[in-house]
């Protein structure tokens, strides 16, 4: 099913600032039992392709959608003065109270995608009566220090490339949104973890990269997860690249990790939304 923009559904956070999700509901009479948030990854947003095709995979499945732009992002552009990070996890209690109480007869899936596989895991540990049935986290991103190098020069650094240019036109935007928005020093910034560094952790008061990255790590909580999850990896994943080992070694169980299909890829399995799907199929109880 070709998705088309959707529903824009504003919702206020408790600190003022509000976030755009983007819900599709089906042409059909009866949709499924569950309803599925999809949160995009780093430096993205709702219309990410791979977003995207999540999206119109499930919703061809008779499922309602519902697309999370994270602060600021996507079409939440200028309606958020704080930013997002790592360890931000608290808006996905927001997100999954609004959603479980609008279609209060559905079950909440979450469908976390590489850094934001971080957030969901930190809120499903700290919030174990979440209304959640179902978490699938996709090329998840937890090991963060490594993952952050690894992203700052994978594919020859065309990611670092590309995600700096994006958070440029993100600061760009919020900038004209909020006049006293802090604006990171492009010219000493280079690589995605000097932003890390030189912005980041100084911002939200850690006392350094490595304590930002060691305090909002969901490597340590994962564990304390009591909602049933699957995580997907790729062997030839340029990114997570110490996820595939940690999550095979520890969560075996919860773990599948293909041959082959990069970050957020898998075009071999049909793409990002086949594969999500069918993961999602198998363990159902629906």
């Amino acid at each position: 099913m070709k998705l088309f923009l959707g529903e824009k559904w504003y919702l206020d956070l408790p600190d003022g600032d509000r976030l755009c999700l983007l819900v599709n509901v089906p042409n059909t009479a009866i949709t499924k039992d569950d309803v599925i948030v999809v949160v995009h990854g780093l430096a993205g947003a709702a219309t990410d392709p791979s977003v995207v095709h999540i999206a119109e995979k499930f919703l061809s499945e008779g499922h309602i959608v519902v697309r999370v732009n994270l602060r600021g992002s996507g079409h939440g552009a200028g309606l958020a003065k704080n930013i997002y990070h790592a360890g931000h996890d608290i808006d996905f209690e927001s997100v999954v109270a609004a959603v479980a109480e609008r279609f209060n007869d559905k079950r909440v899936v979450l469908v976390g995608m590489s850094l934001s596989c971080n957030m969901m895991f930190r809120y499903l540990a700290k919030n174990l009566d979440a209304p959640v049935s179902r978490a699938l986290a996709l090329s998840p991103v937890v090991d963060l220090p490594i993952a952050s190098q690894k992203l700052s020069h994978a594919y020859l650094g065309m990611i670092n490339k590309s995600v700096l240019s994006f958070l440029k036109s993100y600061f760009v935007k919020r900038k004209r949104a909020f006049a006293d928005t802090t604006v990171p020093d492009w010219d000493r910034i280079k690589k995605f973890y000097e932003f890390d560094e030189l912005y980041i952790a100084p911002l939200f008061g850690f006392k350094s990269v490595a304590d930002y990255y060691s305090s909002t790590t969901a490597l340590p909580l994962i564990g304390d997860v009591k909602t049933p999850w699957t995580a997907v990896l790729s062997l030839d994943d340029p990114i997570a690249v110490s996820e595939k080992r940690i999550f095979k070694k520890k969560f075996a169980k919860n773990t599948i990790v293909l041959p082959s299909g990069g970050h957020l890829y898998f075009k071999k399995y049909g793409g990002l939304g086949e594969v999500a799907y069918k993961v999602f199929s198998q363990n159902n109880n629906s």
